[in-house]
C-alpha cells in the first residue's frame, strides 16, 4: 500500500517536471544503425555516464516496424496514460525512481552490459485506442524499456506490430524519422 502511494506521489512529480522540461530540450536524434546483415540489425543507444547499449531486430515472422522514439516524450505519454496507482505486474508505467524495483531489472541490466556482440531485442510497443486518446501497451520488453528510461537515454528504437500503430506512435513520441518496415530495413543490407 505504501509503495503504491509513494509511486502515485512520484508519478505526479514526474509528470509535473516532464511537462516543463520537454519544450526546452533539443530534439533527439535517431540511434545509430551500426550493423545490418541478413540476420540482424543493430543500433547503438548512447547511455549518459556509462557504456553505450545495443538493441537489435531480426527478420522473420509477421511484418513489424521500427519506430525511433524520444525517450522523454514516450515516458510522459506512457506515464500519463497509466493509472495513478499502477498495479504490480501490469503493463502500467511507474515513475523513473521506481523502475529499478521491477523484479527483472537486474536481468535487463546484465543483458545490456553484454554490449554489441550480444544486443538486446527491441522492445515491442503498441498503442490502444481509449476514451482519452491512445494508451501505451507493452507486449514484450517492458523491463528493458524501464532500464532505458531509468538511465535517461535520449531516444531508442522500438518494434511495432502494425503500420497504423507505428504511424500513431511516431506522431505521439517519435523523433521525426519515419517508421520503417522490417522488410524494407533488411532489403537495404549490402
Amino acid at each position: 500500500m505504501l509503495t503504491r502511494l509513494r509511486n502515485g506521489i512520484l508519478r505526479a512529480q514526474d509528470l509535473r517536471e516532464s511537462g516543463a522540461a520537454i519544450p526546452a530540450q533539443r530534439p533527439s536524434m535517431a540511434c545509430e544503425l551500426v550493423d545490418l546483415s541478413a540476420k540482424r540489425a543493430t543500433w547503438r543507444v548512447p547511455v549518459p555516464n556509462q557504456a553505450d547499449c545495443y538493441l537489435k531486430a531480426e527478420p522473420g515472422g509477421a511484418e513489424r516496424f521500427v519506430v525511433h522514439i524520444d525517450a522523454d516524450m514516450f515516458y510522459r505519454r506512457w506515464l500519463e496514460t497509466s493509472p495513478t496507482f499502477p498495479k504490480q505486474n501490469s503493463q502500467d508505467c511507474v515513475p523513473r525512481r521506481a523502475m529499478s524495483l521491477d523484479s527483472k531489472f537486474a536481468t535487463a541490466a546484465a543483458a545490456f552490459r553484454s554490449g554489441r556482440d550480444a544486443p538486446v531485442t527491441l522492445p515491442s510497443v503498441g498503442y490502444w485506442a481509449a476514451a482519452s486518446g491512445y494508451e501505451v501497451a507493452m507486449s514484450d520488453g517492458m523491463t528493458r524499456t524501464f532500464w532505458l528510461l531509468a538511465h535517461r537515454v535520449r531516444s531508442f528504437p522500438v518494434s511495432v506490430a502494425d503500420a497504423s500503430w507505428a504511424t500513431i506512435l511516431n506522431g505521439l513520441a517519435g523523433i521525426g524519422v519515419a517508421p520503417i518496415a522490417f522488410s524494407e530495413l533488411f532489403s537495404r543490407r549490402a
